[in-house]
């Protein structure tokens, strides 16, 4: 769920709508499920939530249990937004695809409707329930529930040794679910908590609070671009300090980090950016425990990429060449040396006639499949044989642990790909190929605060790089919807597998999540031995025109602010 919030808050922010997230202390951490389906259910309803929520809006995920069939538990996923709503004869229809209230929205807002549509069928595939309650105007509920099977054998998780005993924390946050949110977090801990809503507010509270003899110990303030709380922040500051000498967590929004000259140099003050995951707020929290004065020490950044992978030779085997060009960016820019090519042979061959530190391929090559290759290479002996490999993939079913290490296979990283997942993917097969760091996103260990906030200037790089590629992803889409607009099922449905992978990878690479989950559903249903059905065809035509004219509307906005 918080990968989810955090992959979603960019395009929440750019529109200015408020997204929260709360998980409720009754639901397990760990349940038997199709972690791949409920992602998908997850971002097509929050997807659709922020598309028709207007600015100023809010849209918040809670997740909780209720009772379920046979005396069993109920997942419960409730999003709720503050959008345009529907009235009653537009949800007997919002389930289907191609169908949506009223054609003026389609006009507004864009799209098909599909979002809800996949959910749905997503929904009934896990023998779920999903029910929607809506009016115009005043937003929309919709209550997804999913069987929940709590694990026969929980995977173990280290104790909470943080301890907060009355300690008088002071939460001021607008938003009542992100507010809830953090407050549960804190009593957890055992700490006392107050509630501010208001700005002007906060002076008057821990005035009371010191008169008591409870002063205030800690402060977590979110500040949101909607109120301009960055901008207000030195007053607010002034005005804290008057009265308060403690420390202070400032919740911030990524789309502010323009401003961080001035969140540099403050005193006993850190930032964190939104989504404020548990794990960060919970490292957070054990620095502030953990010191003797009080005073929250900020940890040292961890030492830079390129001290780590300066001088690698990579040979890297992709064939889509926009995720080529733009993970031998981010590895050129750390010092490494990059060979590419783009089929299997080619990269076989390669291997034989030079050495390298490392092989990054695609599973899905041309010619030669990244599976074969890595099997044929351990057949070999010397110290090719031994080449550590590590596979890129969008294909969740063919990116299992298990499978690839059986082939071969040393590490995996999934696109769209995360630089820091992909460092330390790196770092690990090379020191030692048993490490679950081998396997980001197959494991349960988060990554800290320090490092999260180390990545960030290289994102803004990759953002750079993908506003100079967008050209080439309108080139792309139009040639992969003609392609399509071609076929006939079922003697082509292997071409539509390609071409799925294709826009599976593209969409990943931008960014467009919606295009992204519908590629996926569909190269997952063309595999070999399946059966596709026309309607996914159409929806994956559908899809890809959404992403066109939504291209097409950013396109015409950048030109006319220039």
């Amino acid at each position: 769920c918080e990968g989810i919030i955090a992959m979603l808050m960019p395009s929440a922010l750019n529109k200015d709508v408020d997204l929260a997230l709360l998980i409720h202390s009754d639901v397990p951490q760990w349940v038997m499920g199709d972690a791949n389906r409920l992602g998908q259910i997850l971002t097509n309803l929050l997807n659709n939530a922020i598309k028709f929520t207007p600015p100023l809006g809010n849209v918040s995920l809670q997740l909780m249990t209720a009772a379920g069939p046979d005396d069993g538990k109920a997942l419960v996923i409730r999003v709720i937004d503050t959008g345009i709503g529907m009235d009653s004869e537009a949800q007997e229809h919002v389930f289907e695809q191609f169908r949506q209230g009223d054609d003026s929205i389609t006009r507004r807002y864009g799209g098909t409707g599909l979002g809800l549509a996949i959910v749905a069928r997503l929904v009934q595939l896990m023998h779920g329930e999903i029910a929607i309650d809506s009016r115009p105007g005043r937003g929309t509920i919709v209550d997804v529930h999913l069987p929940c099977e709590p694990c026969r054998e929980p995977i173990p998780t280290a104790p909470s040794e943080l301890l907060l005993t009355d300690l008088p924390c002071l939460i001021f946050d607008r938003n009542p679910v992100e507010r809830r949110a953090i407050r549960n977090q804190l009593l957890s801990y055992g700490a006392e908590v107050f509630i501010v809503k208001r700005r002007e507010d906060l002076e008057p509270m821990l005035g009371q609070a010191a008169e008591r003899g409870r002063p205030i110990r800690l402060i977590i303030a979110s500040l949101q671009s909607r109120y301009k709380d960055l901008e207000h922040l030195p007053r607010a500051l002034e005005t804290c300090r008057r009265v308060y000498e403690g420390e202070i967590l400032l919740i911030v929004d990524d789309i502010e980090q323009g401003h961080s000259s001035l969140l540099t140099g403050l005193e006993r003050v850190t930032s964190l950016a939104r989504p404020l995951s548990k794990a960060a707020l919970f490292e957070y929290l054990k620095t502030f425990a953990g010191c003797q004065d009080g005073r929250a020490e900020v940890a040292p950044l961890p030492e830079p990429p390129p001290t780590r992978l300066a001088g690698l030779r990579i040979l890297f085997a992709e064939d889509n060449e926009l995720n080529r060009r733009l993970i031998t960016t981010l590895l050129e820019e750390q010092g490494c040396e990059i060979v590419t090519t783009i089929n299997g042979h080619h990269a076989l061959n390669t291997l034989c006639a030079e050495p390298f530190d490392l092989l990054l391929l695609d599973i899905h090559l041309p010619e030669l499949d990244g599976i074969e290759l890595a099997r044929q290479i351990r057949t070999m002996e010397g110290p090719i044989g031994q080449l550590p490999i590590i596979a890129l993939t969008a294909d969740i079913y063919r990116g299992r642990r298990s499978f690839l290490q059986a082939n071969g296979i040393d590490g995996c990283v999934f696109k769209p790909i995360e630089e820091e997942g992909l460092w330390r993917c790196i770092a690990a097969v090379l020191e030692d190929r048993r490490s679950p760091d081998c396997w980001p996103g197959q494991t349960s260990t988060p990554a800290v605060p320090s490092e999260a906030r180390a990545a960030q200037g290289h994102e803004k790089r990759i953002d750079i790089e993908r506003r100079r590629l967008r050209p080439r992803l309108t080139t792309e889409l139009e040639r992969h919807l003609d392609a399509l607009r071609q076929i006939e099922l079922p003697e082509q449905q292997k071409a539509v597998h390609e071409i799925s992978h294709q826009i599976n990878g593209l969409a990943g690479f931008f960014r467009l999540e919606g295009l992204m989950i519908v590629a996926r559903e569909v190269e997952a249903s063309s595999r070999e031995g399946s059966t596709l059905a026309a309607a996914s065809l159409q929806a994956l035509t559908a899809a890809i025109e959404e992403a066109l004219e939504t291209l097409a509307g950013e396109t015409g906005a950048v030109q006319e602010a220039e």
